[in-house]
């Protein structure tokens, strides 16, 4: 084999790094005739429209993205809404029921009262 003369090294090397070009392509085999060096097709990462495609695509995930978070956004915007609104229906309610048991004649004590009985 003229490559491992060339080189001088073991006939299974050569076959061991040809197979390596074959698995990647780079070379193609015939029998009977040989081993050659494959033109090199165009690589897509230097094509243009591939690249702009791919760009493309990206864009668009990163819209479609943008529009769930907007959504899941107005979505927890709306359940806010409603707990806040729930939280001044119970301010209310605690007023009233407040002011009822002090006309009853039962008055509670504030925060501060209370804080300071726990002491």
């Amino acid at each position: 084999m003229e490559l491992a003369a060339e080189y001088s090294v073991a006939r299974g090397t050569v076959m061991r790094a040809l197979d390596i070009l074959r698995a990647e392509k780079l070379v193609q085999s015939w029998q009977g005739k040989g081993t050659f060096v494959r033109q090199a097709a165009p690589s897509e990462e230097h094509d243009p429209a591939a690249h702009i495609s791919r760009l493309a695509e990206r864009i668009e995930a990163g819209e479609d993205r943008a529009d769930e978070l907007g959504r899941r956004f107005d979505e927890q915007q709306q359940v806010l809404a409603g707990i806040k609104r729930e939280v001044k229906d119970h301010a209310r309610l605690l007023a009233r029921m407040r002011r009822r048991l002090e006309e009853a004649g039962i008055t509670l004590a504030d925060s501060e009262q209370r804080d300071g009985q726990a002491m």
